[in-house]
């Protein structure tokens, strides 16, 4: 089977899937009414209250439970530590206090309640990443921009837009163009040689059209004989450094069949842990949507755009459908219910029916999770890929799980249809088999870094299935859960005096100020850009008199806002606005005065000076003067390889180590 080929599903399969499925359903719900279980109320539901004064506090609260023996609470630093406990608490505690804690960082923790003996509700243990004020990164490091030759050329403006959307949020890009009947490993070697390049800022790859799909193992995460055997594996372009051999042949007939030899690989478990975050938007089949690829592509380019500027928000709460309730333990719903409050600060909601909800007129609901008895095109009790087709859904993050779907190299795939419905979603997931772990997202952190946290992430409660080959993120890594609209229309002037920079102000509401941000234009997708902002301004205007003469400079200006979140405060940075422009003179002093500000209406200094503009609505950015680096590879290159490039590559990944399990280590 090449890598494009895509999983039929006929009629007769239909029928059968959909005995399994209720069967599975017969079975969660026994499950459920015998032992009483609720699943809603498994785990802790934790918020945070972040306070810097007088004394800086975070404060964790949960639910009372009828049932505890006791309560532990752990604590982390860093993300590669592992819990300590700070406290035990009685039965009927409700909240920890924790005085050892500064603003500005984050730390993670862990609630466990112990139930009795005996109990109705089994043990259960939920997690929050909180901080008090916590800075947004500077650098989210190199992201890889993956696509087919067709779908960038049939998307040219489009994809230019979304590159230049990605450096106005801080990315370095490389775009890397593909052929999709290449091998993988020539993908791979790709990414590896951007490793090398880059080493550790490099942190994500976003795959776009048909991408070749990988795939791998011997094995049935969904509990099916019959879908047993190699499922996509985009984990193989995630671990640039494990040993992915195609060697074994584990026999078969049917489309997961694995032979050795066949361009599919062995390991059921990833190899190695991923060093970077791997996303996928693949239109491959999805003919249910009456669209070619290419055109359903450029929707979902079109959204991402209108999401990062403000003009696409749904609901900031979470909607949760299980059609399977506790199912012998596994409860697959609780990362919904965990989860949903420590981002939103919020419950999450249910009761309705999965499409009436995301059709709600409040906007829908930014995360939505629904798991029920699955088949290729859908899940029992939550809806079908034509109901993302006939109707009108709005979320930002879709969690799915049911059998079948998750391997999503099938035609009109169920977990694939959020990203090509209108208006849509930018991601999903199977969220169940090993149960996500999305709590960082209420710290600003990016779905890559939650899908690593999932895959990979030590000291949590999994359930089954870690580190299995079939994790996969539909949907932009890079995007967050929170956005900050942005300023408008950068100007920078060069004159004696310094470069004088003005701008629009952003419409968002309760603003910190605005950053500001400088690189050599020639560097700007190969070098981190400097905040050369030490705190964010007030006012609209900045002049920087610290730049080179001589030397072209890209600034780019953030507008900062601070989000409460249930996981604490944390501060966000929207798109940037940008312009290039070459200063007239060598720099006069090492400061710009009273905290770098200029006085409100001096910021239009001479006229006649060298000037840059740029709108910044998000639909006219100027192209990058540094280029963007492309690396495209050819058929007559062969797979990255040899003892050389091997010893670099590890020194490389030893570099790594420190953010593994979190997708990054600062916070």
């Amino acid at each position: 089977m090449t890598s494009r080929t895509q999983r039929p599903w006929t009629a007769r399969r239909s029928r059968s899937v959909a005995i399994a499925a209720i069967s599975l359903g017969i079975v969660g719900a026994l499950a459920r009414d015998s032992a009483a279980q609720s699943v809603a109320d498994l785990d802790p539901h934790i918020r945070v209250t972040a306070s810097a004064m007088p004394n800086p506090t975070i404060t964790l609260r949960w639910n009372a439970s009828t049932v505890a023996q006791n309560f532990i609470v752990r604590r982390r630093d860093d993300p590669g530590d592992a819990f300590a406990m700070v406290a035990m608490l009685g039965a009927t505690a409700t909240s920890y206090e924790d005085r050892g804690v500064m603003p500005g960082r984050t730390y993670e923790y862990a609630v466990q309640r112990r139930s009795m003996t005996g109990a109705t509700l089994a043990s259960g243990e939920a997690y929050v990443l909180a901080g008090i004020d916590v800075p947004f990164r500077d650098d989210p490091g190199v992201v890889a921009v993956v696509i087919d030759e067709e779908t960038a050329a049939a998307n040219a403006m489009k994809l230019s837009r979304y590159e230049e959307d990605l450096r106005a949020d801080g990315w370095s890009v490389e775009r890397v163009t593909v052929r999709r009947m290449d091998p993988p490993p020539m993908v791979r070697a790709a990414l590896q040689r951007l490793a090398m390049t880059h080493a550790e800022r490099f942190s994500a790859a976003v795959l776009i059209g048909a991408v070749p799909r990988a795939f791998s193992g011997n094995l049935r995460p969904d509990g099916h004989a019959d879908h047993e055997g190699a499922w996509p594996a985009d984990g193989y372009y995630g671990d640039l450094d494990g040993n992915w051999t195609d060697t074994r042949d584990y026999g078969g007939t049917n489309f997961n069949a694995n032979r050795a030899g066949d361009g599919k690989f062995d390991p059921s478990s990833l190899p190695s842990t991923l060093e970077i975050a791997v996303g996928r938007v693949d239109a491959e089949g999805m003919t249910a949507f009456n669209a070619m690829p290419a055109e359903l592509i450029g929707r979902y380019l079109d959204r991402n755009h209108a999401y990062r500027v403000g003009e696409f928000a749904p609901r900031p709460r979470t909607w949760v459908t299980d059609s399977f309730g506790y199912f012998n333990g596994e409860a697959f719903s609780r990362a919904a219910w965990r989860d949903g409050n420590v981002v939103f600060g919020a419950d999450p909601e249910s009761g309705r029916p999965f499409f009436d909800a995301l059709e709600d007129p409040a906007g829908g609901y930014a995360f939505a999770f629904g798991c029920g008895g699955g088949n290729p095109q859908g899940a029992g009790g939550v809806g079908s890929t034509m109901d993302f087709v006939r109707r009108m859904p709005r979320s930002v993050f879709v969690g799915l799980f049911g059998s079948y779907f998750g391997d999503w190299a099938y035609a009109n795939n169920f977990l694939r249809a959020p990203l090509f419905a209108q208006p849509g979603a930018l991601a999903s997931l199977w969220f169940a088999r090993p149960w996500a772990h999305l709590h960082g997202l209420g710290a600003m952190r990016s779905f890559g870094d939650e899908f690593l946290r999932t895959v990979q992430g030590t000291g949590y409660d999994i359930g089954v299935a870690r580190m299995g080959v079939h994790q996969g993120l539909m949907g932009d890594p890079t995007l967050r859960m929170f956005t900050v609209r942005p300023p408008t229309m950068l100007r920078a002037n060069a004159t004696t005096d310094g470069v004088a920079l003005t701008w629009g102000p952003s419409p968002e509401s309760g603003l910190v100020g605005y950053h500001v941000f400088r690189v050599r234009a020639s560097e700007a997708d190969r070098v981190a850009a400097e905040r050369i902002t030490m705190t964010p301004v007030t006012e609209t205007s900045f002049v920087d008199r610290t730049a080179t003469a001589a030397m072209e400079y890209r600034y780019r200006v953030v507008a900062v806002g601070r989000a409460s979140t249930g996981s604490g405060t944390f501060h966000n940075h929207s798109l940037g606005v940008m312009a290039t422009v070459t200063p007239l003179a060598p720099a006069l002093d090492a400061g710009a005065g009273d905290g770098g500000t200029m006085p409100a209406g001096d910021g239009g200094a001479d006229a006649s000076a060298p000037s840059s503009d740029a709108s910044s609505d998000g639909s006219t950015r100027p192209p990058s003067m540094g280029g963007c680096g492309c690396a495209t590879p050819t058929r007559s290159r062969a797979p990255w390889r040899g003892a050389i490039v091997a010893i670099a590559m590890g020194a490389m990944i030893s570099a790594r180590r420190s953010r593994r399990g979190r997708g990054r280590s600062d916070g």
